[in-house]
């Protein structure tokens, strides 16, 4: 039998393959066999993962290294890279330098220590801790102006203690209502401490007290959980190793107000701070394996807060578990993060489309040329940017670089040229040795090996782009219908002829096949406009269950919104 099946959302992502049987279900339906190096869209289509530019190596590419976001506002904000013992600077896509040197200043945190900070920030001011040290206050002045100081914690258990006391100190930190709140220490794992009201350092309580003057609060759980994070909202979400909590105020917090803290769900929490996706506060569950929401449930008649697994229809996605994350709000929705194996995974999600038909989460993993370590996401006045540590191998030696994404790029660690026309290209030393994508005046270009720093094109161009090959590929599920007496699945199927529909996209592959990618319209001189509209016929021939793959291994934009066209199906054994 033929029929007509088009695929017109992609939004699941990568399913389980748990779910492969739930053919009937609008998750598998939008669901992909394999989301590689690609984004679902929230509208149902698909496109190519952002490629990454180079910044910068590391101080120490034989160290960890982390990247936490310092946002001021849209017009201004950092990315800090801390390292053992040190902190340097990135704003406007470079590194900030003094004197002719990366400008930096002097940490108390050796490597092993860096993914166990937790931090809050205040416009120019951010605390930051970790339970083996006193907090620190990070203040900044100016681009090269930044400091990194010890506060005085008065009326703290902690307060005099030198680093690595065995009390310990605070393990997260949080503003809420006017005050710096502090939690979670070795000897006092699931205790509260709030300072005085717009008193941020004053943690002091007086024999009378008032209304504003500092608290502490210790939680009543059946075990002595450990505070791993806190997240400020309508009320004050807690994490535990065990538990989550609210903290909801009774008119105004104050010593002889007690506000109400109860336990709302008992998954357990890991030690990285929760993001904020539109209304809800998103957490890694202990055991890495589950990213959950954490939100009050509109429909409840009395105040219930719901905890939903965001990774229950791709829990193989998280497999080894997550180590860091950010969320990425403009232009799309996505939460990056980064598996323990150093695969970096994107989760599309916009929790405002719930209930209107629309609403999906879809997750993707990113394989680079090297593993992920770290991800941290800051504002700029258009856009969010998202910025990544990756460990690459480069010329049998180890090399950490600090990169950020970009979705006008279609390579990794791109190193951009533009300028006079010119056949070789420098500056690409943090490459040597590499087999390198290019583009070359919009066009592709052969591909070249990096040698003593630079490569030499063909032919000369003003506008280069090169960097290391990913590419794309996307597996949609089986395809169900054509049998008017019941399921299709396990029978022969074959694509006959299968079209595209594209949006500002190059033509891909579809099981190995790239028609024609230039049309007699286009002047032999020129860059072959890309496809807005249907592309033409995939002649596919025979492929069992009709799987197809959708790839693109050229460094090029790459936009499906749907696929569709003539299938063949066959009861009888043969389609």
């Amino acid at each position: 039998m033929r029929f007509q099946p088009i695929i017109e959302s992609f939004t699941t992502g990568e399913i389980s393959p748990l779910l492969l049987g739930r053919v009937s279900t609008d998750q598998y339906s939008a669901g992909c066999k394999t989301m590689e190096n690609a984004i679902p869209e929230a509208h149902g289509g698909f496109k190519r993962r952002p490629g990454s530019v180079f910044v910068s190596e590391v101080k120490d590419s034989t160290k960890s290294t982390r990247l936490i976001p310092f946002n001021i506002s849209r017009d201004e904000s950092y990315i800090l890279e801390l390292g053992d013992l040190y902190m340097r600077f990135y704003t406007n896509h470079g590194q900030i330098q003094s004197g002719g040197s990366a400008y930096e200043i002097t940490t108390p945190w050796g490597q092993n220590d860096l993914f166990d900070i937790h931090f809050a920030q205040a416009n120019d001011i951010m605390y930051m801790v970790h339970d083996k040290f006193n907090p620190r206050k990070l203040t900044h002045s100016g681009s090269t102006s930044w400091a990194l100081s010890q506060p005085t914690l008065t009326g703290t258990p902690w307060n005099g203690n030198a680093d690595n006391h065995a009390d310990g100190f605070p393990r997260t930190v949080a503003f809420f209502e006017q005050r710096l709140w502090l939690g979670g220490t070795i000897s006092k794992p699931n205790t509260l401490w709030g300072s005085k009201v717009g008193d941020f350092e004053n943690f002091t309580i007086p024999g009378t007290a008032n209304p504003d003057d500092p608290v502490e609060y210790t939680l009543a759980t059946y075990t002595k959980d450990t505070l791993q994070w806190l997240a400020p909202a309508e009320v004050l979400f807690i994490g535990t190793t065990a538990n989550e909590h609210r903290l909801a105020p009774n008119s105004y917090i104050s010593v002889d107000n007690l506000p109400d803290i109860t336990r709302q769900s008992s998954y357990g929490s890991r030690h990285i701070q929760p993001q904020y996706i539109g209304s809800k506060t998103v957490f890694v569950q202990g055991s890495g394996l589950q990213v959950r929401t954490f939100s009050i449930n509109t429909r409840a008649s009395v105040e219930v807060y719901d905890s939903i697994n965001l990774a229950w229809l791709n829990e193989h996605i998280t497999v080894g578990g997550i180590v860091d994350m950010s969320f990425e709000m403009i232009p799309d929705s996505i939460l990056w993060s980064v598996r323990n194996d150093g695969t970096l995974l994107s989760m599309t999600y916009d929790p405002a489309l719930g209930d209107t038909g629309f609403e999906g989460v879809g997750w993707a993993r990113h394989p680079m040329d090297g593993n992920v370590e770290s991800v941290a996401t800051i504002y700029s006045s258009s856009k969010d940017e998202t910025w990544v540590v990756v460990k690459r191998t480069i010329n049998s030696v180890t090399k950490r670089y600090i990169e950020y994404l970009d979705s006008a790029k279609y390579t990794d660690s791109t190193l951009s040229y533009s300028g006079s026309s010119a056949t070789t290209i420098g500056g690409l030393t943090h490459l040597e040795g590499k087999v390198l994508n290019i583009l070359a005046d919009g066009a592709v270009h052969p591909q070249k090996t990096v040698a003593s720093g630079s490569i030499t094109l063909d032919y000369a161009a003003t506008a280069v782009d090169a960097g290391l090959p990913f590419t794309p590929k996307v597996i949609p599920v089986e395809v169900e219908g054509g049998i008017p007496s019941g399921v299709s699945q396990g029978l022969p199927k074959r694509w006959v002829q299968c079209k595209l529909r594209l949006h500002q996209s190059a033509l891909p592959k579809v099981n190995g096949v790239r028609p024609a990618d230039r049309t007699p319209a286009s002047p032999m001189d020129a860059v072959e406009p890309l496809t807005t509209g249907d592309s033409q016929h995939y002649n596919l021939g025979h492929s069992e269950n009709g799987q197809i793959t959708i790839e693109q291994d050229l460094p090029v934009a790459m936009h499906v919104l749907a696929v569709f066209g003539h299938m063949t199906v066959s009861a009888g054994g043969q389609a």
